[in-house]
């Protein structure tokens, strides 16, 4: 009976949840290093990505996974100037606790099967910026909700 329990656990924890340990300061002010998020993973299966997301992924090419948050979506246009982040040629209303980045960026229109991924303390975020957008099959999970912190 243990046996059953122990594989049911392991087989829902691996399929809807996991908790993953940031590290590294790209989202600084939203989540600190060290800090356990519970991150859901069929979400992005059933829903997609939505502008806004938290979203844990890989790079191609880099080792390890990378918290970041959901800017543009595919066929959309995304720019930064001065500080500001805008989709579709309107800024974006952005959570309070974005560190902004003077640099200049874009516009670059986000590929249909891909998003533009921001760290929320862009001067010290390898992000869409560096790597390009990310194609949905690189995103892992959506967080649900920070654990510790």
């Amino acid at each position: 009976m243990a046996g059953v329990l122990l594989l049911t656990v392991f087989v829902v924890r691996s399929t809807l949840f996991t908790v993953i340990r940031v590290e590294g300061q790209s989202m600084r002010e939203t989540y600190q290093g060290g800090e356990l998020l519970l991150v859901t993973v069929p979400d992005l299966w059933l829903q997609g990505p939505r502008q806004g997301d938290v979203v844990i992924l890989r790079y191609p090419g880099q080792q390890g996974l990378f918290v970041k948050r959901v800017a543009a979506l595919g066929g959309q246009q995304v720019a930064l100037r001065q500080g500001r982040l805008y989709v579709d040629g309107y800024p974006v209303q952005e959570e309070p606790g974005v560190v902004r980045d003077q640099r200049a960026f874009g516009p670059v229109t986000v590929p249909q099967d891909s998003v533009f991924v921001l760290g929320d303390n862009r001067p010290d975020s390898m992000d869409s910026r560096m790597v390009g957008p990310v194609q949905k099959d690189m995103l892992v999970g959506r967080v649900l909700v920070q654990l510790t912190g």
